[in-house]
């Protein structure tokens, strides 16, 4: 398996933290490295999933609230170093829904894995670029808040990270992704 880029040798080399390099869709491994979940693991009807095209993740589907109402898309384990990070940046163009950046770390809740999670609304039809601060993450367990028991969101804990559409609205969406980068502030 070909991991995502991490930094540079002389970067890691210097014993500064540096955030780790964006995460970008040009490459031929791209698509190797996210998987599809949509609520069908749970019995819903939403249906999504994700192609690379010139070097831009392209995540559509079409959501339905009876029973379910979700479609996501997730890494598969990142292999580096975020421990400097404080907020992503996603430069997207959107359908004007609000989509949340999710990640995942060691941390569980009756043996399973815990998501955290922050919002972010796009602009119908525009390119923006979008600051998510690691703050705004909250974490969940099929949709329950674990604020009160699970530790909040540290960047040396990601393991792994995502897109997903749970707006509790039915119909089409779609979400371009030019690149995913990290920022050592959350301004």
């Amino acid at each position: 398996m070909v991991a995502f880029p991490l930094l540079s040798r002389s970067e890691t080399e210097s014993g500064i933290m540096q955030t780790p390099a964006p995460i970008r869709f040009d490459h031929s491994d791209a698509s190797g490295q996210w998987v599809t979940v949509n609520d069908n693991v749970m019995g819903g009807r939403s249906i999504g999933d994700f192609t690379i095209k010139d070097g831009k993740l392209l995540f559509r589907g079409s959501t339905n609230t009876n029973g379910g109402g979700f479609s996501s898309i997730r890494s598969r384990p990142l292999e580096r170093d975020m421990s400097a990070v404080a907020a992503f940046r996603i430069r997207c163009k959107g359908d004007g829904r609000t989509y949340l950046l999710s990640c995942r770390t060691k941390e569980t809740y009756r043996g399973m894995q815990v998501a955290y999670r922050a919002p972010f609304t796009t602009q119908a039809g525009k390119w923006v670029e979008i600051v998510v601060p690691m703050s705004t993450f909250k974490p969940s367990f099929r949709g329950m808040d674990l604020s009160r028991l699970a530790p909040k969101l540290e960047g040396a804990d990601i393991i792994s990270m995502g897109l997903m559409i749970y707006d509790k609205k039915d119909g089409p969406f779609d979400l371009e992704v030019e690149w995913i980068g990290f920022q050592d502030s959350a301004q």
